[in-house]
């Protein structure tokens, strides 16, 4: 069975009612007409087909036919038959019928060319406007112009549904997901439409491309349904909609998003610090208030996890809370929007708290005080400079400069001449890149620019007779002589004959003996041994001394001269006999003579 839907033009008070009929209130509830209601003016009625009820003395019915147009007059069986006769002559003459009408009890008669409408010849008929809205349109009433007397009686109108009309859309909500990652998300909402009922979801994503979804409604009112095409990023909106029983259609709209670019996050581990829990920094594209989360692993292994919060020009901090020990550590930052992209970042930092040098300066001597090397080892890697400072024991110093190797190693030298000889002292002082400070003390160096005392001196007869003769020519002879002063035990002697050296040590007693062949010594051009002693005291300083001896050299045979006088003796005669040397001898007896007969 259709219902009508009608507006009244004028105020009418029912005094008749068959079958059922209802009021709509402005807020859209419903309720039952009743006889003696007084209808204002717009009132809304909805009717089943064939429901009448009867204003004053005049009876309108809403009967089955032939539907009209929207505003297209309709009558009801109505009032007498003299009335209908001055409708039809009116209507025969071309004039219009509403202007032989009396003002009815509600108000005066209607204008000419309202929307029809009648009233009773004794003046209490009310009017009625029947208007179509939404797809209902409004049955045909009338009247039987032949035979007015005959006019047809009320439509009993039989209804089975004793419910009121439902004209309420059902409710309906729709979540679309903002800020998702998901480029297919899960679009959820609720609705009272009955359970079973279809929910059409229309997604338009930023491209402007559309897809057309369904989801069934659940028994709690609820329905879901994932995005099929996979939506562009940016903004999308969704419009759902769902239909009742009553054709009743209810429409919800909610607009998300989708960001599937992870925020980008950068992180500052500072390298080379001397601080053990240093300030982690960085920047990001997240939204600020956002939190860096940022794990933080030491050289050993353990691991801690710090906090940021983004602020509104992108930067974070945060100290490390635990000290690190020294050495590298690693510093990985994350955040996340609010999508759920994560960006990522990491950075190497170092924490060195400590620096150590050392530093070397040998004994000073003559020989290199004036050109003095100072060198030593530090931890501090290449490019530091180390600053050496030297003093004496008055307070006089020396400073020089010296730059680290790769390894961190150094080396320079000092022109030490203007200190007074004793006891050095030097200092080395450096900072490394985490500006931590080094220093090393050497106060053990010596400088003594002294040289040592020295004598040597050849014993005087390298022979006993100081003269190498032809026996002696063929064997080693023994070159002694003594040495002095600071010369020590162990120190070399060199003798130097015929061009050639030979050399030996002191002894204990600072003696020497060092033997030079006979024959080198019969070549020796101008028959002198050279000897020279080089002595060298613990700094270094060194003394050379020398000496020359002479000596001679006869390798000849000695000749002797026998002269006779009286060479011719008798028997018992006596003659002196005298013997010339070519050279002194030794050891000769008249014993070693012998006297015969001349051979």
């Amino acid at each position: 069975m259709s219902n009508q839907r009608i507006v009244l033009d004028q105020d009418v008070v029912v005094t008749h009612l068959q079958g059922k009929m209802y009021l709509v209130a402005a807020d859209g509830s419903q309720r039952f007409v009743a006889e003696g209601d007084v209808l204002p003016k717009d009132a809304v009625l909805l009717a089943p087909e064939g429901a009448s009820f009867q204003g004053g003395e005049t009876t309108f019915t809403l009967g089955s036919g032939e539907r009209p147009e929207q505003g297209d007059a309709v009558l009801a069986n109505a009032g007498t038959p003299d009335d209908i006769a001055a409708l039809q002559q009116a209507i025969l003459d071309g004039t219009d019928p509403t202007k032989a009408f009396e003002a009815s009890a509600a108000g005066g008669a209607p204008a000419a060319g309202n929307a029809g409408g009648v009233a009773g010849a004794s003046g209490n008929g009310g009017f009625v406007t029947i208007d179509r809205t939404g797809d209902a349109t409004i049955s045909s009433a009338g009247f039987d112009s032949a035979n007015p007397a005959d006019a047809a009686p009320l439509v009993d109108v039989q209804s089975s549904e004793d419910e009121l009309v439902d004209l309420t859309a059902p409710v309906i909500t729709v979540s679309a997901p903002d800020n998702t990652n998901d480029r297919t998300p899960t679009l959820t909402g609720t609705t009272d439409a009955p359970a079973g009922s279809t929910v059409t979801l229309v997604v338009t994503d930023a491209n402007g491309n559309q897809q057309t979804l369904t989801a069934t409604v659940q028994p709690d009112g609820s329905f879901s349904v994932d995005v099929t095409t996979p939506l562009a990023e940016g903004g999308y909106q969704v419009t759902a909609s769902v239909t009742d029983p009553a054709g009743n259609t209810g429409t919800a709209t909610d607009d998300g998003s989708v960001d599937t670019t992870a925020p980008i996050v950068t992180v500052n581990a500072p390298d080379n610090t001397n601080d053990n829990t240093p300030t982690i920094t960085g920047t990001t594209d997240a939204a600020p208030g956002s939190t860096v989360t940022l794990t933080v692993t030491d050289a050993n292994g353990n691991q801690q996890t710090l906090t940021a919060t983004v602020q509104p020009d992108g930067s974070y901090s945060a100290d490390v809370v635990t000290p690190l020990p020294d050495g590298g550590y690693d510093v990985t930052a994350s955040v996340t929007d609010p999508a759920g992209n994560r960006g990522t970042s990491s950075d190497d930092g170092s924490v060195d708290t400590t620096a150590n040098i050392t530093v070397s300066l040998d004994d000073v001597n003559a020989a290199n005080v004036a050109n003095t090397p100072i060198s030593g080892t530090s931890d501090v890697g290449p490019g530091r400079t180390v600053t050496l400072v030297i003093s004496d024991a008055t307070g006089k110093s020396v400073t020089v400069t010296a730059v680290t190797d790769a390894d961190g190693n150094y080396q320079t030298s000092a022109d030490l001449s203007g200190l007074a000889d004793g006891n050095l002292t030097v200092v080395a002082s450096v900072t490394d890149a985490a500006g931590n400070p080094a220093s090393a003390t050497d106060d053990t160096t010596l400088l003594d620019t002294t040289p040592p005392d020295a004598s040597i001196t050849l014993d005087g007869n390298i022979t006993p007779d100081d003269v190498i003769n032809a026996a002696e020519s063929k064997q080693d002879i023994a070159v002694t002589g003594r040495v002095g002063g600071d010369v020590k035990e162990g120190d070399t002697v060199t003798l130097t004959v015929n061009g050639k050296a030979f050399t030996g040590l002191v002894l204990a007693d600072k003696t020497f003996s060092i033997n030079v062949p006979g024959s080198e010594l019969v070549a020796d051009g101008d028959k002198v041994i050279d000897a020279k002693v080089t002595t060298t005291d613990a700094a270094g300083n060194s003394t050379t001394v020398t000496d020359t001896e002479g000596y001679s050299v006869d390798t000849l045979a000695p000749s002797v001269v026998v002269h006779i006088v009286d060479d011719k003796l008798t028997v018992g005669e006596t003659s002196p006999v005298t013997f010339t040397f070519s050279e002194k001898v030794t050891g000769f007896e008249l014993d070693d003579l012998t006297v015969g007969a001349a051979p």
